[in-house]
């Protein structure tokens, strides 16, 4: 999952104009040596959020970038699994590990979204 580079500072919500609207995080300032010298430019995660924007939108875009569909289901399966003793116990590990990372990046999401008058679902 690579980062976008921007020649200017990104807006962390932007509104596209056209319904859409681009949720960015982890924007860094990194300087990048070029023909002349060194040049100021910014890398961030990025998704796309069409329709109504809403904290719950953007929430979804983003687990579904940062681990793609199906894991989730994937990492619950394991977990039951091993609740019921037909998976080792060390199955249950790795889905408490993504519903910690999750729920910061869903803290994140919801204080932009508070701060920018976004509602959290329609």
């Amino acid at each position: 999952m690579e980062k976008i580079t921007y020649d200017f500072q990104p807006a962390v919500l932007q509104n596209r104009g056209d319904g859409a609207w681009y949720y960015r995080w982890g924007i860094e300032q990194v300087q990048v040596e070029e023909e002349g010298g060194s040049v100021t430019k910014y890398k961030c995660h990025e998704v796309l959020v069409w329709e109504t924007i809403t904290a719950d939108k953007i929430t979804r875009a983003v687990v579904d970038y940062l681990w793609g569909n199906g894991l989730e289901q994937k990492l619950q399966n394991d977990y039951y699994g091993a609740l019921e003793g037909v998976l080792s116990e060390d199955k249950k590990q790795p889905y408490l590990d993504f519903l910690a990372q999750r729920k910061v990046v869903k803290e994140e999401i919801d204080n932009v979204c508070a701060q920018n008058g976004i509602p959290k679902k329609r």
